[in-house]
């Protein structure tokens, strides 16, 4: 659990810093049409890998979610307290 908390702070950093980066970016007017369309073709591309890392990250959270679940009922499986179907 720890380490999906780690790599959730990796990828907000990672996606900020790169935000700030593309606002920050002097494009070169001469080789594009216009720079706000630079710039928003490049929040785009931004915007559909972070949506790709929280799909990947929920599926992620809810597996380990799932995991924690069955290791706090194996032990009354075990003791014969849980009557699981």
């Amino acid at each position: 659990m720890k380490f999906w908390r780690m790599a959730n702070v990796y990828w907000c950093v990672l996606f900020i810093s790169l935000g700030i980066f593309v606002s920050q970016w002097e494009f070169n007017v001469t080789a594009t049409r216009s720079e706000s369309a630079s710039r928003m073709l490049a929040y785009a591309v931004l915007g559909i890998g972070a949506l790709l890392i929280l799909f990947i990250q929920l599926a992620w959270r809810y597996y380990l979610a799932g995991k924690e679940t069955n290791k706090k009922v194996e032990p009354k499986r075990k003791a014969g307290q849980g009557n699981l179907v």
